[in-house]
């Protein structure tokens, strides 16, 4: 899969954790980070890193995270983040 076009899955709120084995993928509309109602079901912003084809990517729910700027750095992609509140 090279496209996952969930931008408008509006109660999206995490992702699983077997994102990180869609190594093919180039864009990702939207990653959610936390939110999940078990946090051990839920993926982690520093998923991202193993995907080393994707060019775009939204994340949403950065408050979830206390080292946004690390996680970020070790990415390849050009990432538009925003911050959007629950």
């Amino acid at each position: 899969m090279r496209s996952l076009l969930n931008g408008e899955t509006y109660s999206l709120k995490y992702m699983p954790i077997g994102i990180s084995r869609l190594t093919s993928l180039r864009t990702l509309e939207k990653f959610v980070v936390g939110g999940g109602v078990d946090g051990g079901s839920t993926c982690r912003l520093e998923s991202l890193k193993n995907l080393q084809l994707l060019r775009e990517c939204r994340v949403e729910g950065l408050s979830n995270v206390s080292h946004v700027d690390e996680t970020i750095r070790k990415t390849s992609f050009v990432c538009i983040l925003s911050l959007v509140e629950p």
